[in-house]
């Protein structure tokens, strides 16, 4: 084989291991702690208004993906601002599911 091919098929597992590796990647992480002090503590710190916006954005189709950047990073620093200690990994797979707990 060539090693243009032997690239090719390299980077295409290392995809295929990355994708899954996400995926799998809450069960092995688990839940953070303090899971419910974390919704408790996003719930207080947005205004009414906020919130109204936020359960406005949630119900687009992929709004996950597309405010990743923004809600999610928004949601994240407040996280980190409150004391919740947790790893990049764990914000990143539970950032969305504290959110949409703390604007019910």
């Amino acid at each position: 084989m060539s090693k243009t091919l032997i690239l090719l098929v390299m980077l295409g597992l290392m995809i295929i291991l990355a994708v899954l590796g996400f995926k799998i990647s809450r069960d092995i992480i688990g839940r953070p702690d303090d899971f419910k002090g974390a919704v408790d503590y996003l719930a207080m710190s947005y205004t009414g208004q906020e919130k109204a916006e936020i359960r406005a954005v949630i119900k687009q189709r992929d709004w996950k993906a597309e405010n990743h950047h923004s809600l999610g990073l928004d949601a994240r620093n407040r996280l980190r601002e409150g004391r919740f200690d947790w790893s990049d990994a764990v914000l990143d797979n539970y950032w969305d599911d504290v959110l949409r707990k703390a604007i019910r």
